[in-house]
């Protein structure tokens, strides 16, 4: 005879006239059910919106690299625009040194 059967039998004999009367309270395990389904509904909710976020984050991970890559971009072509300016004075200078040279050979 198992632990549980020996102290189940011996409950009984202890309380003979309510033993068959006992019974598990159904209310309380249904109510126990309804919290426990509630529960799985919270925790597939909270995983569908896990999972929304994560798209989320993904698209906003790949929009923050297309601008970056076109800060880079925008960034080199500054650049070269301000080589470009500082070649086209220093292409100035040396046409004004020459009409300077061809004034001054008019003397």
């Amino acid at each position: 005879m198992s632990h549980m059967h020996h102290h189940r039998d011996k409950h009984c004999r202890e309380n003979e006239r309510n033993c068959c009367d006992r019974k598990p309270d159904r209310e309380r395990i249904e109510a126990g059910l309804r919290e426990a389904r509630e529960g799985i509904r919270d925790i597939c909710e909270g995983l569908r919106d896990l999972g929304q976020a994560r798209g989320e984050l993904k698209k906003a991970v790949h929009e923050i690299r297309e601008a970056l890559e076109l800060v880079v971009r925008a960034e080199r072509e500054i650049t070269e625009g301000e080589n470009d300016i500082c070649e086209g004075l220093h292409d100035i200078e040396r046409g004004l040194v020459e009409i300077v040279a061809g004034l001054e050979s008019f003397r």
